[in-house]
């Protein structure tokens, strides 16, 4: 299994806690990525996971979201925000509102911010307290928007983890 796996089933943990969380991982098999167990965007050497289902423009991935890169042992992670190209004013608003909740992100060029959070050095505590700090921000920002549907409900959610989980199912028979 790829470092993906390990992503994925902390979320889930945290998600038994906060039913409320949702995440987007990757929804095609592009490249044959979730044959491989890449259940995010990205590939061996990093995971995007989404919060917000928009596009992030050229990057492809979602335009809100969590990345993990591996580093020796454990991982380390930081909060980005990519909206290149994006057209629509009050999604464009949204944005910087949501860059205003967060604060001190680094802008790595236009369109694109991020700030790095931490590692899991000492498990996954580090993530899960920016969860607790910072998703209900980021839900808060697009529900109260017109844009709430930015936020994947429930049944999405378990429609894509579905899915998932069965290509999870086949790689381990494999082994």
């Amino acid at each position: 299994m790829t470092f993906h796996d390990e992503i994925l089933s902390q979320l889930l943990i945290y998600k038994e806690k906060h039913p409320e969380f949702r995440f987007i991982p990757r929804q095609r098999t592009t490249k044959g990525k979730l044959d491989e167990g890449y259940w995010f965007q990205g590939s061996e050497d990093y995971a995007f996971v989404g919060l917000v289902d928009r596009s992030g423009g050229a990057n492809m991935t979602r335009s809100v979201g969590l990345v993990f890169w591996p580093v020796d042992n454990y991982l380390e992670f930081s909060i980005e925000i990519v909206y290149k190209g994006e057209k629509d004013k009050d999604v464009l608003a949204l944005y910087e509102k949501l860059k205003s909740e967060i604060g001190d992100l680094t802008e790595k060029h236009s369109e694109k911010y991020y700030k790095i959070i931490g590692d899991t050095s000492k498990g996954f505590d580090d993530v899960f307290n920016f969860l607790d700090t910072y998703y209900p921000k980021i839900v808060s920002v697009f529900s109260k928007s017109r844009h709430p549907g930015l936020i994947i409900d429930e049944i999405k959610f378990k429609s894509l983890l579905l899915k998932i989980n069965s290509y999870r199912g086949k790689i381990l028979n494999q082994t």
